[in-house]
């Protein structure tokens, strides 16, 4: 299997890093050590692990940390494709239709008593070639413009809806302008990461 993940976590500075720093430990442990194939299986994996982490750091505190994600894996050999998210969707696009599969309502490390009846869950797709993928935090959506306006979901995905047809390199250049015009002389908002891919066939090399 192939896995790619985009994770955001709550927190600037040492506490950003340290949360990241727990959740990549997490998944290495979930995927690795543990052998956890199933996607839905993971999330809730790193969910438990990220907890225990921080809760013997806070003691008897409240959690307030926590992260959102999107997690899919890939059969290398059959090119079926399982997602599971933790309040970040995966969109794609087919035959220039836009497809969202949603996230499950939580994020990792939320109060579990809280969410005891929310489990993570996962999506089973089959891709086909010239299919358009996207995974991505919400830095983009979030980002201020000179009228103090967020740029907003909406937005953004007109932007996916224009590009995704074109070149990844393309997709890539426009991405860029368009944040760097909402954006103006103003400070970036928040942490930007949007990932890209095209699959072509199964066993081949998805372009990225």
């Amino acid at each position: 299997y192939m896995y790619l993940a985009v994770v955001d976590c709550t927190g600037h500075g040492v506490p950003g890093a340290f949360m990241s720093v727990l959740v990549s430990n997490a998944l290495s442990y979930a995927v690795n050590e543990m052998g956890i194939t199933d996607v839905a299986g993971i999330l809730q994996m790193v969910d438990v692990q990220v907890r225990e982490k921080l809760r013997g750091q806070s003691q008897n505190e409240v959690i307030q940390d926590g992260a959102e994600m999107i997690l899919i894996q890939i059969d290398r050999e059959t090119g079926e494709l399982h997602a599971a998210g933790a309040r970040r969707p995966l969109i794609y696009y087919r035959n220039g239709q836009r497809h969202e599969v949603p996230p499950t309502p939580r994020s990792i490390a939320d109060d579990p008593e809280l969410f005891k009846d929310t489990p993570f869950r996962g999506h089973k797709l089959t891709p086909q070639p010239g299919d358009m993928f996207f995974l991505f935090s919400d830095g983009y959506a979030d980002q201020q413009s000179t009228i103090k306006r967020r740029m907003g979901k909406s937005r953004f995905y007109e932007i996916l809806d224009e590009i995704h047809a074109l070149p990844i390199a393309q997709q890539r250049a426009i991405l860029e302008q368009r944040f760097k015009e909402w954006k103006g002389d103003l400070e970036q908002t928040d942490d930007v990461l949007v990932i890209g891919f095209r699959f072509t066939m199964p066993g081949s090399t998805v372009s990225l």
